[in-house]
């Protein structure tokens, strides 16, 4: 059955390497609710303005009730889950279909001084798009758009404005070769909403069969000015019938990262309720264990049966978040841990070493999980980081009198990619997650746990005709507990003894 049904894509050489995350597996819903956006968008210009009501039905994706201003899709999710690369996706896509421009802004950590200068480039690019349209080779109609839009922006922003905004945008010199810029300050942003929404207009109202989408990445990091302007830009893009329905605007930011008091919480409601700009709000989760089922059968070549073994270990250690799922795969590919069978003809691996592996970044992902388990579980980890990386099952089973249900919580630790087991052994899957666990605790917790252990294993091992290896390790965690900081000197005296 290993077999049957099973014909290997490269029976004969060895495949390319492949490369996790390249084909774009988990998000086709969500791509389907952009793509559908897009299309009716379209059709609305083609039929008519405004006469094409959006569909609201989707369960990934959530928009306000007017369908008659200016599109703005929000996507959020957390870091690494794919929102870049879903709208690197549909933007790529829109580009290949034609009649569309793409111009994208990234903004960045600790750069929000310079988020003006990131909306520049944006709209940089959006002018030297235009301006390819005049190459040679180009259709004759390509060549009148250019011209058509270069008038129109001198007569709607005018000459006076030239000077600064050639400054601001670089690449209109080559629109207006003629004009030269001058140095001057850099304009405010209240300035700038006139100017930038006007030659918006003039590239969207020169051919009503272009479309522009305006992507801009990271919202969250965005200062309060470059938000307000991109807002303002909106609303006068919506205010105008004809070409409203030629705008797409695509925004992405971390949820997490963002609270009611945030700028951008505070431009994203002021959109949600103008009636020029109707907001579509996209939530990007994890990815499922059939997406990561999806991508390694894309890349592997393989049929579903043969990866789903793995697609259930990966999902386990990386909780489904994107980043990590592909990270993951990389790190075992560059192990060797998944390598090409000549023998075979197809991707091999062994299910045991996988089980084990653990990257340090999916190590640093389910370390910041932990502050979400339940009580009982992070009682059990900070017991068992205080042995170290391992434990065994016969300790375990000592201490399940100590902390009642110990070993019924092991299972469910090894489930959430925590803990690994082999036979009898239990192990922490990396030792940054160890460290994280045990650091969490204070000094004082550590030693105070550190001593209750250990006279807790000493008592038992009394009961058991004073077992060596318990004694060992209760001797073990009252040493860790540093005798000289036991009040008690009665107590401090008796485990100075345990360790003589």
């Amino acid at each position: 059955p290993q077999v049957f049904l099973h014909d290997s894509y490269f029976p004969y050489k060895e495949p390319n390497p492949p490369a996790f995350g390249r084909v774009f597996c988990g998000r086709r819903e969500e791509v389907e609710s952009l793509m559908k956006i897009a299309d009716q968008m379209e059709q609305s210009v083609l039929n008519g303005p405004d006469t094409n009501p959006r569909n609201k039905d989707g369960d990934c994706c959530s928009s306000s009730s007017s369908s008659r201003g200016v599109e703005a899709v929000f996507v959020s999710g957390l870091a690494g889950s794919g929102k870049s690369h879903l709208v690197q996706a549909v933007g790529e896509a829109l580009q290949s279909s034609g009649g569309w421009f793409v111009t994208h802004a990234k903004f960045q950590k600790g750069m929000e001084c310079n988020s003006l200068a990131i909306v520049s480039a944006m709209f940089n690019e959006l002018v030297l798009s235009v301006v390819k349209t005049k190459q040679e080779g180009q259709p004759s109609a390509d060549i009148e758009y250019w011209e058509l839009v270069s008038q129109t922006i001198l007569y709607s922003v005018g000459q006076d404005m030239f000077p600064w905004l050639f400054g601001f945008i670089p690449s209109l010199s080559l629109l207006f070769p003629h004009f030269h810029a001058k140095e001057t300050e850099m304009p405010s942003a209240s300035q700038l909403v006139y100017p930038l929404s006007k030659i918006l207009e003039a590239v969207l109202a020169s051919d009503p069969e272009r479309f522009i989408m305006i992507v801009c990445d990271d919202l969250q990091w965005a200062d309060k000015m470059s938000l307000s302007l991109i807002s303002e830009i909106l609303v006068n893009i919506g205010g105008e019938t004809d070409i409203r329905r030629q705008c797409l605007f695509v925004g992405t930011y971390r949820s997490n990262e963002i609270d009611d008091s945030h700028p951008f919480s505070i431009q994203y409601s002021y959109l949600q309720t103008s009636s020029y700009v109707n907001t579509t709000e996209v939530t990007l989760s994890g990815l499922s264990r059939d997406d990561i089922v999806d991508m390694l059968m894309s890349e592997l070549k393989l049929p579903g049966r043969l990866v789903a073994d793995l697609a259930d270990d990966v999902y386990k250690k990386t909780c489904g978040h994107a980043l990590h799922v592909i990270e993951l795969l990389t790190s075992l590919l560059e192990e060797s841990i998944i390598v090409y069978s000549q023998e075979k003809h197809r991707f091999i691996w062994s299910q045991g070493r996988i089980k084990f592996a653990t990257s340090e970044n999916v190590a640093e992902l389910i370390a910041l999980n932990l502050v979400t388990l339940p009580t009982k579980l992070k009682n059990v980890l900070r017991i068992l980081s205080c042995f170290g990386i391992q434990t065994h099952t016969p300790l375990l089973q000592v201490l399940d009198g100590f902390q009642q249900g110990i070993m019924s919580t092991m299972k469910e630790l090894v489930d959430n990619g925590i803990l690994n087991q082999a036979g009898d052994t239990w192990m922490f899957s990396h030792e940054l997650i160890l460290q994280t666990v045990y650091e969490g605790m204070s000094l004082a917790e550590q030693r105070s746990l550190h001593l209750r252990i250990g006279q807790y294993l000493w008592g038992s091992a009394r009961g058991r005709n004073s077992d060596p290896c318990i004694l060992y390790h209760a001797c073990d965690q009252v040493k860790s507990a540093r005798v000289e900081f036991i009040a008690d000197k009665g107590q401090r005296q008796t485990c100075a003894n345990w360790n003589s």
